[in-house]
């Protein structure tokens, strides 16, 4: 069938043997035969020794469909090994004696053990131990129920789901690997049965849950939370005190904390203790937050625990320190806003207006002051019709129609009958959700009355006014008229005056030349000059009535000419020079200007009699053997004279006033005026104003007094 004799050649050169058993006797070969139509046939040869011969007997069995067989097995056996070992599935392989005999490549991820530390080995890893042990011994391997094997501490980590049909689930809680990892392991467990239906071993799949048991675990603590926060939203209530509201938190706080057990809790608030730990507890560890009001620490939230808490379940805690800092925060924003309720509460309960809220036109609220108002009981106007309190008032269609406020005034109707004035401010507003108009009423019938009272008063003094006026316009006119009588006299007499002064002083001018004094005896040279400067004084007073009377008539001119101030100032110091030694006077002159002159343009004569007043005033105030300073500087755009003398000074009182007409200051040793009429500074203090200048004092009791004069450059 293989060959013919013809191709012997061709068999011998193209066969190869494989010795199977080389040791044995007969010897047994595998190997490929070539046919005569060229196809490989897979051979199995045997060959044997003849005894007593040389020759050898072979015999050939063609074995090819069942190379084949082989062949596709392995091929099976490697595909399959390869899905296994890439499953995204953990699978390991026990026997009855739970040592393990396969384990995969994500098994090693899971673990972080490598597949030839855990074959043949049953204690490397106890959580998988633990896990294929309690399910075989469910199968009755050992002789104990799972039941049995659920009380002992080694499996008291594993929550046992099913066990039915000679098949088991079982989930471990929480592992940690070897390289440190803490996972949810999920084991299925399926036996493995020989062909008499014999327990030799199981097979387990090892599923990572730790994604899916995390959102588990954070849904039931969601909802664990939910829950307690709906409980303390529901404990803070306004109607409630503040201290049930804390009782009730620490209550209700703990049912969040399932993980733990036994947990504890307590709020310390402005120095005050709301708590459910036990006489003797103590706390093995807590968490705690802040309860902060308005950015100012009032107290503290603690959750404790009087067990130790291990590694297993402390990732728990992070959920507790979320719902402690989410209930800390509520409850300050809570006692802030109770805080804000209880001061507006008071502000209403004490508000000297009556308060309300309307809806379908019916009180829903008011407030005491309004109960007050119209004599009801708060709890008799809740409900009552408000046409009923202010019959003649339409509030209610007004606001409907203006989206602004409406005020009015109008009367309202009290429990008693009584009419009574009242002012009326609504707005539109909402109330639990549905329009309704929110006021405020206030009894103005006693202001009404004094606003009625103060009328007629108003009525009767405009008519007394108005006759007073008239009577004030007849005396006024009259004034006026014996004002213009007075200024005429004073400008009559004044000039009538003048006529005789002027002749008088030019005849004892003539008569006191130095060169008709020494044919005068001598002992009437000195009546003679004594004369003259009385002539001096009369002629002076006279010139300065006349220059009030022009001021007043506004008929005061100025001629302005450019004039040479510098020279001006030394002209009126050399002619006063004679009242100065007089004195004994020390006059200095200081010149700040840097220049010898400054031309202005100026009415030189009645600045001259301005320069002339103040210094003749410094001259009559200064004690004996003292000095008199005259500066000039310029200071901003103008130019300012200063007159500085040593005198007893001026009272602050009296220093504004001292430039009103017949105004002297007294002096502060004799208390008496030292003469003249007290026309000087307010006659200087109008040619001022008229040349667009300024003229003030400065004075300090015993120091002096310092008078400034300025003049704009322009």
């Amino acid at each position: 069938e293989f060959f013919s004799v013809s191709s012997i050649n061709i068999i011998k050169k193209y066969h190869k043997l494989s010795r199977l058993y080389p040791y044995s006797l007969p010897r047994n070969y595998e190997s490929i035969f070539i046919t005569r139509s060229g196809e490989n046939r897979n051979v199995f040869l045997t060959v044997a020794m003849i005894p007593g011969t040389s020759k050898n007997v072979v015999s050939l069995l063609d074995i090819t469909t069942t190379k084949n067989i082989e062949n596709k097995l392995k091929a099976s056996k490697k595909l399959f090994d390869d899905l296994v070992k890439g499953s995204p599935v953990a699978i390991f392989v026990v026997n009855t004696d739970h040592k393990i005999i396969y384990w995969n490549k994500t098994l090693e991820k899971i673990t972080g053990l490598k597949e030839a530390q855990m074959l043949g080995t049953s204690n490397h890893w106890k959580p998988f131990y633990n896990a294929h042990r309690f399910m075989m011994a469910d199968m009755m391997i050992d002789g104990m129920k799972a039941k049995d094997i659920l009380k002992l501490n080694q499996y008291k980590n594993l929550e046992f789901e099913d066990s039915s049909n000679k098949k088991g689930i079982v989930i471990s809680k929480f592992f940690e690997n070897f390289n440190g990892q803490k996972k949810w392991l999920r084991f299925i467990v399926k036996p493995l049965y020989d062909l008499k239906n014999n327990l030799v071993g199981a097979i387990e799949t090892v599923e990572d849950i730790t994604d899916r048991k995390l959102m588990s675990q954070d849904l039931e603590n969601r909802m664990r939370e939910f829950q307690v926060l709906y409980q303390v939203n529901a404990h803070i209530r306004m109607m409630d005190s503040l201290n049930k509201v804390f009782n009730n938190i620490v209550r209700d706080l703990v049912l969040s904390c399932d993980e733990i057990k036994p947990a504890r809790s307590r709020i310390i608030f402005d120095g005050k203790l709301y708590t459910n730990i036990k006489k003797g507890e103590k706390f093995l560890s807590k968490i705690q937050e802040d309860i902060i009001v308005l950015d100012k620490k009032r107290g503290t939230l603690e959750l404790g625990y009087v067990n130790r808490i291990d590694s297993e379940i402390s990732f728990a805690l992070t959920h507790e320190k979320k719902l402690i800092q989410v209930i800390g925060q509520t409850l300050g924003k809570h006692i802030q806003h109770r805080e804000v309720l209880s001061r507006y509460q008071k502000l209403i309960t004490k508000s000297v207006v009556g308060i309300f809220i309307l809806q379908d036109n019916k009180f829903q609220y008011v407030n005491p002051k309004f109960g007050r108002i119209f004599k009801f009981k708060e709890d008799d106007l809740i409900g009552m019709s408000y046409k009923k309190i202010v019959p003649r008032c339409k509030c209610y269609k007004k606001i409907k129609s203006n989206s602004n406020s409406f005020h009015h005034k109008t009367t309202g109707k009290r429990k008693d009958g009584k009419i009574i004035d009242i002012e009326v401010y609504i707005q539109a507003t909402d109330y639990y959700g549905r329009p309704a108009i929110l006021g405020t009423i206030q009894d103005i019938t006693k202001l009404e009355e004094a606003q009625s009272r103060q009328h007629n008063f108003n009525i009767e003094l405009k008519e007394k006014i108005a006759e007073k006026t008239k009577d004030l316009q007849k005396a006024n006119r009259r004034l006026q008229s014996l004002n213009e009588v007075k200024d005429e006299f004073i400008a009559v007499t004044s000039h009538e005056l003048r006529s005789p002064l002027t002749a008088a002083r030019g005849y004892l001018s003539f008569l006191i030349d130095d060169s008709m004094l020494p044919s005068i005896p001598d002992n009437a040279r000195d009546y003679l000059v004594r004369v003259y400067d009385n002539v001096e004084v009369l002629n002076n007073l006279v010139n300065n009535i006349l220059d009030v009377s022009r001021i007043e008539m506004d008929r005061l001119e100025l001629h302005p000419i450019p004039t040479d101030v510098v020279e001006l100032i030394k002209n009126v110091i050399k002619n006063l020079s004679f009242q100065s030694s007089e004195k004994n006077l020390t006059v200095n002159f200081i010149n700040k200007l840097d220049k010898d002159s400054l031309i202005l343009n100026i009415d030189h004569v009645r600045f001259r009699q301005v320069i002339r007043n103040i210094f003749d005033n410094a001259i009559k105030f200064s004690p004996e053997g003292t000095q008199i300073n005259v500066e000039m500087e310029i200071r901003g755009i103008g130019l300012q004279i200063s007159i500085i003398d040593c005198g007893k000074g001026i009272r602050k009182s009296e220093i504004f006033d001292i430039f009103d007409k017949f105004k002297q200051a007294k002096n502060s040793q004799t208390q008496y005026n030292t003469g003249g009429a007290g026309l000087g500074l307010f006659i200087a203090r109008k040619i001022m104003e008229l040349h667009n200048g300024m003229i003030w004092a400065e004075s300090k009791l015993n120091k002096g007094t310092t008078f400034r004069i300025q003049l704009p450059l322009h």
